[in-house]
């Protein structure tokens, strides 16, 4: 075997299919592109799905790629065997319509024995059983005896309906020491003999979903060889985390923890999973992956915190992860050099989920420790785990990793139980309350083949045919007015339209549609495949099918929509000129009011950016700059550095956005053709909506200019009001007149006060303690809307002194009443405490409170039961030392 490292031996993969004329692609995201059946790409040919169903649509008929790749399935085995990881690359070979079984078979064979040098007599091949064909290719280059038939449960590649056939995998054995021993031990067996390495997919049959298959015209190759594990074997380890890089990587680890690999199991298992969740962790953050509660986000939350989890073991107590991604993006430069220049913002969301998370771990492990002393049958019931889940914020995956390492379990079906119930509440909650947010959007399904003609980038009105009319989900042949009946969810299909669709963040257009017989508002559109539903409302008179309406649309309220639109796409250019490269899109809303961005960027930003944000727009929107829409190939587009959401659907043909040089964006909504027409940008809201998501709402065009009107009309009114043209000379006046006013008011309360804590205490009542020549002083009193701090002044005066005091104020603010206790020292020695008797009083109004030995607060909510309270007064202060009797 000829040793070589993971870059080498990727790089020799795909510069040998190069030679076999393949076209080499980048590795796709993570983030599937039109596709929800995943959350993330776990296989070569996941990205490549249309190009299988349609040969046409592949950029060529050969193609190779090293796919980064994501699996979680088997997560709590990661650390704990020798093959399993989250985060893995797979090469492959494909061919749409082009080879088939004869080439992949050869070429597979020659890579590995040839390039890699992998001896043939340690490959063993499993074909299907009814594949003759793939058998026979197999037995001109490997011993007979080394290929094995399966059936269709092992050797037939099927997912469901679409693109089927056989396959072939090769397997690496390793040798006999490696085995279980059983005389039957082959390929199939569990144990860690045979590692397989590739597999060869023909997919040449199409499967109906229902059990029938039809051979297809162009048969297909798609191939998945691990790359991680083809290094195992041709660098001679017996451990995926042993070779080079991830060796690395485990190297970093251990001299940042201060410990050394091999010499504890435990401290082993941990350095392992760390090094492998970290890997996923940067590469879901390269592709702009943001930890979250859901989706993607949830399990990129969920690897970091099983990572923080393990670090504690090896004594990680700080964010660690975030230092950790240098090995990372060290070892994986080479093929990946986009990693360097994003550094800073990976590195900045994986701390930020850290310095989180660490809190709420922290926390959640103390309440966790102080579960498990009152644990029975070792088992935590469901009840305590929600509580630890729901209050705490600790995942019930680490509640049950970690008890199970303590021997314990968790009543799991009880806490689904509380999990169901908590969503049910929560769904309740949601529908009974209304919503203004704009960003959902509502899904109307129409089950009639309808299309559209979208007209409306150059067109603000059109004659149009009604095509079709639903009362919400039921079609009608006509409808009229009916003042005695309200029409909800009525929707009007045209052959053509004018009317903008809500999408790609961009609101839809309103308007009219008219005839001399009908006339409709139209208060929504949205778009269902290439179906334009326009949501209406019935202003007078009948539309049947086949009519032809005059359409308009809300001309003034689509070019404001516009100019937020472009001016958005001018905003995302210029926050990343500003801010770095790793700012990317995460969320749009644009109509004729404002626009909404939102964006990955993991601090707040200063004033000095939002200045110069501002600035950079409105001097791009003075330079006039011409606004170019063209329609182009995918990846034509894509050559052009043009800029798309993963989470958007595109087709084939793409429209761009482009700004000059200054911005070029996929995009399907409406723009202005020139920058001048925005008039002008101004940011108004900067905040943040998520971990590492920040989101800037700002005005164009008369909104923007109203805007500055209404601030001078104010500064105008303030000039008046304060008699003085210079604004802040005049501010400035009145805070000092007003500091002086304040002073004066304070001394005339302090002289107040002092004259109230005389009678207060010449009014005091005085218990003497059976017990002891003790007496105790009670004053109560009441003020009126004087600031608490003078009232703080005024009795602690009355508290001073060797007296035993105990003075209790009420104070009146408006419509609050406010009770405050203070003991003197000398009554604070034989029992009296401020804040608990405070706490006790205040029961008696239903009001709360508390406070220190000398001094408590509390609020009284039932005012009509101050005489209950004043009247146990005596009682509670003589019940929290001894009994006494009135002199």
């Amino acid at each position: 075997m000829k040793y070589m490292k993971l870059d080498e031996l990727r790089e020799s993969f795909l510069t040998f299919f190069e030679s076999k004329k393949h076209l080499r692609l980048k590795s796709f995201s993570l983030i599937p592109n039109n596709d929800n059946s995943l959350l993330f790409i776990n296989s070569g040919m996941a990205p490549m799905k249309k190009f299988f169903m349609e040969n046409n649509s592949a950029p060529k008929s050969r193609v190779v790629t090293s796919q980064r790749c994501v699996r979680t399935l088997d997560i709590d085995l990661v650390g704990k065997t020798s093959r399993h990881g989250t985060y893995f690359e797979m090469l492959g070979n494909f061919s749409f319509g082009d080879y088939f079984k004869k080439e992949a078979i050869n070429w597979a064979f020659e890579f590995l024995c040839e390039v890699a040098k992998l001896p043939k007599e340690k490959l063993v091949i499993s074909v299907f059983e009814e594949d003759e064909e793939a058998y026979k290719i197999w037995k001109e280059k490997i011993n007979p005896e080394k290929i094995m038939k399966f059936d269709r449960k092992n050797n037939f590649w099927e997912h469901g309906k679409g693109p089927c056939g056989p396959c072939s995998e090769i397997y690496f054995d390793k040798g006999k020491k490696y085995g279980c021993k059983k005389e039957n031990c082959n390929v199939d067996c569990d144990c860690e003999r045979y590692i397989e390495l590739w597999n060869l997919v023909f997919t040449q049959f199409l499967n109906d979903g229902n059990g029938s298959y039809s051979k297809l015209k162009s048969p297909n190759i798609d191939t998945g060889l691990g790359l991680e594990r083809l290094a195992c074997v041709v660098q001679g380890v017996d451990n995926f985390f042993l070779i080079d890089s991830i060796k690395n990587i485990l190297k970093f680890i251990c001299k940042k923890a201060n410990i050394i690999y091999g010499h504890n199991e435990k401290n082993d298992t941990s350095v392992k999973i760390i090094a492998d969740h970290i890997r996923s962790i940067v590469f879901m953050a390269f592709d702009k992956v943001i930890p979250s509660n859901e989706g993607r986000g949830y399990v990129m939350r969920k690897l970091v915190r099983r990572a923080i989890r393990y670090g504690k073991i090896i004594g990680f107590n700080n964010a660690f992860l975030y230092k950790i991604c240098d090995a990372i993006i060290e070892e994986n430069k080479t093929a990946y050099p986009e990693l360097l220049e994003n550094a800073s913002c990976i590195k900045k969301i994986i701390l930020l989920e850290e310095e989180n998370f660490l809190k709420t771990m922290n926390n959640g492990l103390n309440v966790l420790e102080e579960m498990l002393k009152n644990i029975k049958n070792n088992i935590m019931s469901g009840k305590d785990a929600f509580l630890l889940h729901d209050t705490h914020g600790f995942p019930i995956d680490l509640t049950i990793e970690i008890l199970n390492e303590r021997g314990f379990s968790v009543n799991i079906e009880e806490f689904n139980e509380l999990i169901e119930k908590q969503k049910k509440m929560s769904n309740i909650a949601r529908n009974t309350s209304c919503s203004n947010d704009t960003w959902g959007k509502k899904n109307l399904i129409l089950n009639n083949n309808f299309h559209s003609e979208y007209i409306g980038y150059n067109a603000f009105s059109s004659n149009s045919k009604v095509i079709g009319i639903f009362l919400e989900n039921n079609s009608l042949q006509s409808i009229s007015l009916d003042k005695n009946k309200f029409y909800k969810n009525l929707y009007i299909i045209l052959n053509k339209t004018p009317f903008s669709a809500e999408g790609g963040g961009q609101a839809s257009d309103t308007g009219r549609m008219f005839s001399e017989n009908v006339d409709l508002k139209v208060i929504h559109v949205e778009k269902n495949s290439s179906v334009y539903i326009h949501e209406c409302s019935l202003k007078s008179g009948t539309v049947e099918i086949g009519d032809i309406l005059k359409v308009n649309i809300d001309v003034d309220k689509r070019k404001s929509t516009q100019r937020n639109h472009t001016a958005a796409h001018m905003l995302h250019s210029t926050l990343r000129i500003i801010l770095g490269n790793h700012v990317y899109q995460s969320g749009q809303f644009v109509n004729d009011k404002l626009l909404r961005f939102d964006f990955t960027h993991s601090e707040k930003l200063t004033k000095n950016q939002l200045n110069e944000i501002e600035k950079n727009i409105n001097l791009k929107i003075l330079d006039a700059i011409s606004v170019e829409t063209t329609e182009m190939p995918i990846e034509k587009a894509r050559k052009l550095n043009a800029m798309a959401l993963f989470e958007e659907k595109y087709g084939d043909v793409v429209r761009v956005v482009q700004i000059s040089d200054f911005s070029s964006e996929f995009c399907s909504g409406t723009h202005v053709s020139n920058t001048s027409e925005i008039c002008l940008f101004k940011i108004i809201n900067e905040t943040s909506v998520g971990s590492g998501i920040r989101r800037i709402e700002a005005l164009t065009g008369a909104c923007a200019l109203e805007l500055f009107k209404n601030c001078n009309e104010i500064l105008e009114k303030a000039k008046k009001i304060l008699k003085q043209n210079d604004l802040i000379k005049g501010i400035e006046n009145l805070l000092n007149s007003n500091k002086e006013n304040a002073d004066k008011l304070k001394k005339l309360e302090i002289e107040i006060c002092n004259n109230m804590a005389k009678k207060f205490l010449s009014d005091a009542k005085k218990i003497k303690l059976k017990k002891t020549d003790n007496i105790i002083k009670i004053v109560v009193g009441k003020l009126k809307e004087i600031q608490t701090d003078v009232v703080r002044h005024m009795c602690d005066n009355i508290v001073q002194g060797s007296e035993n005091i105990v003075a209790i104020i009420f104070l009146t603010h408006g419509d609050k009443l406010l009770m405050m206790v203070f003991v003197s020292k000398s009554a604070q020695k034989i029992g009296l405490h401020a804040g608990n008797l405070v706490r006790i009083l205040a029961k008696f109004v239903d009001g709360s409170g508390g406070g220190t030995i000398k001094f408590g607060t509390a609020g009284i909510k039932l005012k009509q039961k101050l005489p209950d309270l004043l009247k146990n007064i005596d009682k509670e202060i003589l019940a929290m030392i001894c009994l006494g009797e009135e002199i």
